[in-house]
Order: C-alpha cells, then structure tokens, then sequence
C-alpha cells in the first residue's frame, strides 16, 4: 500500500494556505494512506490511516470540508455528506489508527463531488499552558488530503481528462498567470509542469476541479510560451492544448 509522508506547517485560520516545510521544522510527523482516497457511488465507506512517527503522543482532529474552485479560487465549506469516525483520535508514538470516512448521503449522478479531508494536530495540556504565557503566534501542523466521491461515468471519462484540458497564459494586475481549463466530469492533478521546456512546476502544482477553472501566478522572469507539458493524474507527461492568451 502506498505511503507518503506529508509534512505541513499552517496557523489555526482554516483559510490559511498549506506550505510544505522541512522536516527539521516539524513538531509532529504523520503518516497517512491513501493519499488519494475516493469513493464511487458504489461504496458507503472508505479507510483512512493515520499512524504517529513521532516519541510523544499525537492527538488530531479530522474533518471533511466540501471543496469547490471559484473565480480561479479553491473555496472550503462546512459540510455534513462525509463524515469521519472518530472525529478526534489520540495516537501512541509509533502507533496507527483507523478512521473510516462515511457518505451519509447520496453519492453524485454524473461527475465527481470534490472534498478536502484536514487533520489538525491539538495540543495537550502542557502545550496550551506554554503557549498562554508566549506572545509569539503559535503554529499547529496540519496535514491536508484530497477526496473525490465518483459517479459511475468518471472512470470511464478519466482517461480523457488531459486531452480536454486547455491553458493560457493572462495578466491580471500587472502578473501573469497560468490559467487551466477543466471541461471534463472529473478532477485534473497536475505536476511536473514546464513551459516551452523551463519548468514551472517540478512537482505538484495543483488540481484543476471537474468543470472548473485554476490559475496559478507565473515567475516575472518567465516568457510566456506556447508549448505546456504535465503529468496529468499521475499519468505519463503530456502536452497539453493551448486555448490561446
């Protein structure tokens, strides 16, 4: 089963955006699989696991958030379709545990619903007591996971996905940005991005949402070309269509 250890540093604010940092930074170190969890509209339930590798003990809250992309923008709202069990679980050092995430209503039609699953680390007694008496902002680590509830349609069209996309280049206050379309019924993951061969991105750079549209703001220094290749859900890279600027 594949593993991946994501490693996030972000303030309390919900809205605030998700940074990797070095490990030397990390208080807490979370292992969690899957990394790209989904459920068809064939399954009620999927398992999540968290496992603690730090040498103290680790106590997360695990929420789902409906995850939608607005005006170019992600946006995050409450939302009760998915549910996790436990909502908060206290982990042993070196141990892992299970939460099961479960669609309470009725799974989409056509196309996919798109949500984001957040674990927060809480602080234990003795942490809020140390940061009471210290003025500096306070950090928690937060781990921030991708889910993707599928209709019946979606594997058949995935494989289509990259074909359907199209990108240009616009300007907008002075910065140019990469902007993607999504015309398709599922998500689009796109990484290792390069621009007429100067990379953009050598890893991830994002997802672009079924039906939407993403940008991402370009180096100063970076022309503005007319060649775009990615990997596109992992798959082998790709050249992408140019919609024009």
């Amino acid at each position: 089963m594949r593993k991946i250890l994501l490693r996030f540093l972000t303030t309390i604010v919900l809205s605030t955006l998700l940074l990797p940092v070095p490990a030397v930074l990390a208080a807490s170190s979370i292992l969690i699989w899957p990394i790209n969890p989904t459920l068809s509209s064939q399954e009620r339930a999927r398992p999540l696991w968290l496992e603690n590798q730090a040498n103290v003990p680790a106590t997360l809250q695990i929420r789902i958030l409906r995850w939608q992309q607005v005006q170019q923008r992600n946006d995050y709202q409450p939302q009760d379709d998915i549910l996790p069990s436990p909502p908060v679980v206290t982990i042993a050092p070196g141990k892992r545990q299970l939460v099961r995430l479960t669609l309470t209503g009725a799974a989409p039609t056509s196309g996919e619903q798109a949500y984001r699953i957040l674990v927060d680390e809480i602080p234990d007694a003795r942490q809020q007591a140390r940061e009471a008496s210290d003025s500096r902002v306070q950090f928690r680590m937060r781990y921030s996971v991708p889910l993707f509830v599928t209709s019946s349609e979606v594997p058949e069209q995935s494989a289509h996905i990259a074909e359907a996309l199209r990108w240009s280049v616009i300007t907008e206050n002075g910065q140019r940005y990469l902007r993607v379309h999504n015309p398709g019924s599922a998500h689009a993951r796109l990484a290792r991005v390069q621009m007429d061969g100067t990379t953009v991105a050598e890893g991830l750079l994002g997802y672009v949402l079924a039906g939407t549209t993403k940008q991402w703001p370009l180096p100063n220094n970076m022309n503005a070309g007319r060649s775009l290749t990615a990997t596109v859900n992992g798959a082998d890279p790709v050249k992408l269509h140019y919609a024009g600027s």
